[in-house]
């Protein structure tokens, strides 16, 4: 997404102040010392509404007040921005959001918005656009208590000049419409919700936002454009949609779709996002190093402990039975003492109690967890990684991935080998799994999906 140069005057506290933006920074010109004082004590602004020179409204929102600790003073008080909104009016609230994306059309291909016609022999004689309803899908998604409709649909336009070659283009979206009013600052909540998303199903971080449309609902209920949005990415022009290597649409079938999307949405707020998991492209992804298959392990443990917390305590009457006698002897210790377990003349007591609520599944017992819960899952995929590495039958996978892991977190460093290649990938498809089977999405399905993704 292209960031424009803009210039203009914007309003902040009561005062109005002269602005030049160009490539994510705003910058306020000024004599020296100006308008040092007016933004001393401020290190972020939610967001800022102004005008630019052409008479558009733009709000700037993810504003964080540049500083040096080693210029006495600036000629020039600067931003850092996140992103904006041009808007056709100066309200700047909206009821619906409009998302473009390559990675949209992967995942939803815009040729759903097409009939292909061809002959008894397999040849192509016509396209015809498919009625609307045909491809246009409405959900009901629930992110945090809040309820969103999601919507996916194909737009299509179309160019009749007779020296043009293309007669016309389509392109999928994902909208978002909401039961109240969003403020501009919303915007880059709403992103990473979509963003989070298409990560998952692309297993990748490189994938571009082209273009946020934003809608306001009328007095009849319909929605009129009142503007569009632009947040800021990292640079993504190596990513290419590849319905052969990602997740989409069909695999993850009409009925799991809003609780697939949910549920990804949800982990980054619920402090259960792992932003080092996803490699930044498929590319940078073929050259497996110590760190990176660390990484891998921890996000595949964070994994297991949230789809299955106590698996050892609920699935083994001794250990469980153990280890509730533990903590019965605790309780009755601190009792004793007369004081609360967080009193400091308790603290070795509160130590051992963390611990022992703590001990639960094994490094080695979660991948054989794993291996036997989601066996009808990924068999194939595991046999087919076995195979590609090289992996004798027989080796004791889940024994040489908590070895390896606890090696290198106690700084051990090594070269991953074969075995250490062929868990890092089988990491990945349990990851996966859990997310997949967690939102509904059918064993067939997710089978068909770790043998094209891993």
């Amino acid at each position: 997404m292209v960031s424009e140069k803009m210039y203009g005057v914007f309003e902040y506290q009561e005062k109005e102040y002269p602005f030049v933006f160009e490539k994510q920074i705003l910058t306020i010109p000024q004599f020296p010392f100006q308008y040092e004082d007016d933004f001393k004590d401020t290190t972020y602004i939610e967001e800022i509404r102004g005008v630019t020179n052409s008479n558009r409204s733009v709000v700037f929102v993810g504003c964080e007040v540049l500083k040096s600790n080693r210029i006495p003073f600036n000629m020039e008080v600067k931003m850092s921005i996140l992103g904006y909104m041009i808007l056709e009016n100066d309200k700047g609230t909206f009821d619906r959001i409009d998302f473009y994306s390559e990675g949209i059309n992967g995942f939803y291909s815009p040729r759903n918005a097409y009939q292909i016609e061809d002959d008894d022999h397999m040849r192509v004689t016509g396209i015809k656009p498919r009625d609307a309803e045909a491809y246009k899908r409405d959900y009901e998604c629930v992110i945090h208590g809040e309820r969103i409709q999601l919507g996916l649909n194909v737009y299509m336009s179309f160019n009749l000049a007779f020296e043009k070659k293309l007669l016309g283009t389509a392109e999928s979206l994902l909208s978002m419409s909401f039961g109240e009013k969003k403020e501009p600052h919303d915007i880059l909540k709403y992103s990473l919700y979509l963003m989070d998303f298409l990560e998952f199903v692309n297993f990748q971080k490189n994938i571009p936002l082209e273009r946020i449309d934003l809608f306001e609902k009328d007095d009849n209920g319909k929605y009129q454009r009142r503007g569009r949005a632009v947040v800021f990415q990292a640079e993504n022009d190596q990513y290419s949609p590849n319905a052969l290597r990602s997740v989409t649409f069909p695999d993850v079938t009409d009925e799991c779709f809003p609780v697939l999307f949910g549920q990804i949405a949800e982990r980054r707020e619920s402090k259960r996002f792992n932003p080092f998991f996803y490699p930044k492209s498929r590319s940078a992804d073929r050259v497996i190093d110590a760190s990176k298959w660390l990484n891998n392990a921890i996000c595949f443990e964070g994994e297991f402990d949230d789809a299955f917390p106590n698996y050892k305590a609920q699935n083994d009457p001794a250990f469980y039975e153990a280890k509730m006698r533990l903590l019965m002897t605790i309780e009755s210790a601190v009792k004793q003492t007369g004081r609360s377990i967080n009193n400091k003349q308790n603290t070795a007591w509160n130590s051992f109690k963390r611990l022992i609520e703590r001990a639960d599944t094994t490094l080695k017992e979660k991948f054989e967890a794993c291996q036997m819960v989601y066996e009808a899952e990924t068999r194939e995929s595991i046999q087919r990684i076995c195979r590609t590495c090289g992996i004798p039958e027989g080796t004791d996978l889940a024994e040489a991935y908590a070895s390896f892991r606890n090696q290198t977190a106690h700084g051990e460093i090594q070269r991953p080998g074969n075995v250490e290649i062929a868990t890092y990938q089988i990491l990945r498809c349990f990851v996966y799994v859990m997310n997949l089977r967690r939102a509904g999405v059918p064993q067939e399905k997710i089978k068909e999906v770790l043998k094209r993704m891993f």
